[in-house]
């Protein structure tokens, strides 16, 4: 008895594009996968010996068996080769499995005078004056079986090609999902160089207007600080959730000068969270969108909470203001801000169904947003090197 079965084993496309099956079998992985249905056919044919009272030594059994499967292992390139030649598809052609029908026929009958041969020079079942009528007889009683294993191997051949295209296929999602979200944090960061430059600096000149030079000083260096951190993290697609409250740290000193006593800004984060892994400029448009729509527009003081902690495998961030909250009427499908519409495409692209992300009203009023990504935390090491890096350019500035 054998067991048809097709080579599992490594392989590799030197091939661009599809070309069908074109996969070059390890020879060692061959004769690995290739020994299990000959020792199970040894097996069997031991195990027949003995039931039928002319017991033979197993290693005899087996050292027959080898080299009759051993047939099929270099036959797979071959079948796999053919399975390139003339590949199956759909709509079905006739004349592909014709051919495939045919070259099953040939490799099982070949099959059968590889192992008449091997028996007789192994003196195991002698070929003796009847060659033709043993053969035959051979033939009818393994022909089935060689022609099965023939379409395992074929399909197995198609499985192996079918999962390099699903592998290649999953790669080239990632590069373009990747490049989406480089593409979306260039235009996120282009949006905020000109937006910081001219806002900035229009606040830095109206504070030397009125004699506070020491103030605009500060201004101007917490810009060099901002433009520092935006060059340092430009290829980073995510930083440390310390990095990100440094950065909005510099951010919020600007907008609190701008507002003078009009803004406050609370930042509560445990420790446990700040080596925490979150796409880099995530929180800065959300507090910008706060304090814009929330603060910016009113007389009252403004209030920003900025918070994160950790839940289960999880971090959720959240943004919070005590500004008019979102009018009745509002649709997140219809806001046409390019910061939270970028922010949304981000996270969609890096994180999938694994994120949430959540814009409303608060119950004590004022617009809250809660983000909510999957927990991962950065070496120890990496995170402060980054942050010594960081450090070191801005002394040298």
């Amino acid at each position: 008895m054998r067991d048809p079965s097709g080579v599992d084993g490594s392989s590799r496309d030197d091939t661009p594009g599809d070309r069908g099956i074109d996969l070059h079998v390890s020879w060692r992985v061959a004769a690995l996968v290739w020994f299990v249905p000959a020792l199970f056919s040894a097996m069997v044919s031991y195990a027949f010996t003995r039931m039928t009272g002319s017991p033979v030594a197993f290693w005899n059994v087996l050292v027959v068996n080898i080299p009759i499967w051993y047939f099929w292992a270099f036959a797979t390139p071959v079948i796999f080769r053919l399975g390139r030649f003339a590949r199956i598809g759909w709509p079905v052609s006739p004349r592909t499995v014709l051919i495939h029908l045919l070259a099953s026929l040939v490799a099982a009958l070949t099959d059968v005078v590889c192992g008449m041969s091997i028996a007789s020079l192994l003196g195991v079942t002698p070929i003796g004056d009847h060659v033709l009528q043993r053969y035959v007889i051979n033939a009818m009683s393994w022909l089935l079986t060689g022609v099965l294993t023939y379409w395992a191997v074929l399909g197995a051949g198609y499985a192996l090609e079918f999962d390099r295209k699903y592998r290649r296929q999953r790669l080239r999602s990632s590069e373009l999902a990747a490049q989406l979200a480089r593409a979306q944090l260039s235009v996120l960061r282009n949006q905020l160089h000109p937006h910081f430059l001219f806002n900035t600096l229009n606040t830095a000149v109206s504070l030397v207007r009125v004699d506070r030079a020491d103030t605009a000083v500060t201004v101007l260096n917490d810009l060099g600080d901002i433009l520092r951190r935006l060059l340092h993290h430009a290829p980073d697609q995510e930083i440390t959730l310390r990095e990100e409250l440094a950065f909005l740290s510099a951010y919020v000193a600007i907008e609190k000068i701008r507002f003078a006593d009009r803004l406050t800004v609370r930042m509560d984060v445990p420790d446990d969270v700040m080596n925490a892994l979150v796409p880099n400029l995530l929180l800065q448009p959300i507090v910008e969108n706060a304090i814009r729509y929330g603060i910016g527009h009113g007389t009252a003081t403004g209030h920003v909470a900025v918070s994160a902690r950790r839940r289960a495998s999880q971090l959720v961030l959240q943004v919070r203001d005590n500004g008019p909250g979102l009018p009745d009427e509002w649709h997140a499908s219809g806001s046409s801000g390019v910061g939270l519409t970028n922010t949304q495409e981000r996270l969609q692209q890096m994180y999938g169904p694994l994120h949430e992300f959540v814009l409303g009203n608060a119950a004590t009023g004022g617009a809250d947003v809660t983000i909510t990504i999957p927990l991962q935390l950065a070496d120890d090491g990496a995170a402060s090197a980054s942050s010594d890096q960081l450090v070191a350019a801005s002394a040298h500035a």
